[in-house]
């Protein structure tokens, strides 16, 4: 029995000394990152114009830096791309106008976080997107006249995510988040999901202990 109490306390000096070792939270720098998932463009209900094949199955990818001020606050800049979308208009007379549509966006956010464990936060962003949305093919042909031309057109709009991340050590940190383009007015689309997994590297000094590694 006083073995295995021996055995307990080493095994718990270890895991304590593992823990104030490796698991500290990033430390204030800047910051780069990649994240990638699975997309979901929603258009609105009263949106009958138009039909989508893939509007549920899009993938997405976006690259960012940023700068922690400390274990709560940060800021990020991002580009993000969704893949495109196959669209097919629902009215008119056969053969239904067909084309692609695809979305990329310019963000900066605010970041706040809420330290959990040594190893885990809660996070949140907002902030505003840039967004900018092209199509092709003969999709909604009557909308300024055009048939058959690629359409650019950028917007502004807010952006929200929510997520958990994981301190790997001091510079490295992997995440999962759900992330909210958010459209308004008379926009073809009502909102932009993105469900990512990130990882990012600090560039930060190396602690270990009270020195430098």
């Amino acid at each position: 029995m006083n073995i295995k109490f021996k055995f307990a306390q080493i095994a718990l000096l270890v895991l304590t000394t593992s823990l104030s070792l490796s698991s500290a939270a990033a430390e204030p720098g800047f910051l780069v990152g990649l994240m990638l998932g699975p997309g979901r463009t929603a258009k609105p209900k009263d949106d009958t114009t138009t039909t989508s094949t893939n509007s549920r199955s899009q993938i997405g990818a976006r690259l960012y830096i940023g700068y922690q001020f400390n274990n709560y606050t940060g800021i990020e800049s991002g580009l993000t791309y969704f893949s495109t979308v196959n669209k097919q208009d629902s009215e008119g007379d056969e053969p239904k106008p067909s084309g692609n549509k695809s979305r990329g966006s310019f963000d900066i956010t605010a970041k706040g976080m809420v330290p959990m464990t040594p190893y885990f936060d809660l996070f949140g962003k907002l902030g505003m997107a840039a967004t900018n949305s092209s199509k092709t093919g003969a999709i909604n042909s009557n909308i300024d006249g055009t048939c058959n031309q690629t359409i650019g057109n950028v917007t502004f709009c807010p952006t929200a995510s929510i997520g958990l991340s994981y301190n790997i050590n001091q510079s490295v940190v992997a995440d999962l988040s759900a992330n909210r383009i958010i459209f308004s007015g008379s926009s073809s689309v009502k909102y932009q999901d993105f469900y990512a997994i990130g990882i990012s590297y600090h560039i930060v000094d190396v602690y270990c202990g009270q020195f430098l590694c």
